[in-house]
């Protein structure tokens, strides 16, 4: 698990930087990023209870595990420096902006909480939506159950991450 960590916790900064550096329309590439991260953060609770209640508590490890290697051997193949740049020509006249320490700790600090809150509630969440949600027409285990609910509670973030990229590309614009 703290290999996974070590390993997960690259994938934002990298991801970011590539989209910030290579792409025109930010606000709605990360809004798209942000999509797809939802999705897939959604779609694991679903299917890691049910890999794990039908086939046991590895396969999902197993799985996604796998799903990891791929997508690092995969971005091998991404070129260091993207031929679609937002960097235009008058970009290199302009006085760079400086830093603000303060603003820059309450950011530090609200991405601390965010991720706080988020895997405590993801921890949470599935437990407790087994044991409390009952649906008597289902004959779901617990654990599925609570990861099915689970999900259907997080495919909102998508929804989230798409205003929020169509917010930023207004304000841009």
């Amino acid at each position: 698990m703290g290999f996974i960590g070590l390993f997960c916790s690259m994938y934002h900064p990298a991801s970011n930087t590539l989209i910030s550096q290579s792409i025109r329309e930010k606000g709605k590439a990360f809004g798209i990023h942000g999509i797809a991260g939802s999705l897939g953060v959604a779609s694991v609770p679903v299917l890691s209870a049910w890999f794990g209640s039908n086939m046991g508590w590895r396969v999902p490890h197993v799985i996604f595990g796998f799903m990891g290697i791929a997508a690092a051997v995969y971005s091998f193949s991404v070129p260091a420096k993207s031929a679609f740049t937002a960097e235009s020509p008058d970009d290199k006249n302009r006085p760079e902006k400086e830093i603000s320490y303060l603003k820059l700790i309450v950011f530090y600090c609200s991405a601390a909480a965010l991720g706080l809150t988020y895997k405590g509630i993801m921890t949470f969440l599935p437990a407790y939506m087994g044991e409390k949600i009952h649906f008597g027409f289902l004959t779901l285990n617990k654990v599925t159950l609570g990861g099915s609910v689970a999900t259907l509670a997080l495919v909102s973030g998508a929804l989230g991450q798409y205003f929020g990229g169509r917010l930023v590309e207004s304000v841009q614009a």
